[in-house]
């Protein structure tokens, strides 16, 4: 199956925000969901040098949840959430016959 034919098989399971989407990110040990953003990283790591943190970076803005990066999720490039309730949530929230459930996603297995 091509890859857009998989995106339009995958995109009406994301039911969620249409603003943002969130990533999953691992350090060590721990792991979670962040808000995707697009931000220039110089000027980050310049704001970070002055003593700055993302949190309190305000040249970002969120990420819609597209085509592009929907395929970089099926590709296993990244691990995409999307949620009814928030921007970063622990999983991604999926509606099928009427009934909601919560769902893992892991492309790199093959499970979206």
């Amino acid at each position: 199956m091509k890859i857009q034919e998989q995106i339009q098989l995958l995109k009406p399971l994301f039911k969620g925000r249409d603003d943002v989407f969130a990533l999953r990110w691992e350090k060590g040990n721990k792991s979670g969901y962040m808000p995707a953003y697009h931000y220039d990283p110089y000027m980050y790591r310049l704001h970070k040098h002055k003593g700055g943190t993302f949190s309190n970076y305000k040249d970002k803005t969120y990420l819609k949840l597209d085509d592009h990066q929907l395929s970089k999720h099926i590709k296993g490039e990244q691990f995409v959430g999307v949620s009814s309730h928030g921007a970063y949530p622990h999983q991604y929230h999926l509606q099928r016959g009427g009934h909601a459930f919560y769902h893992h996603a892991r492309p790199e297995r093959g499970i979206l």
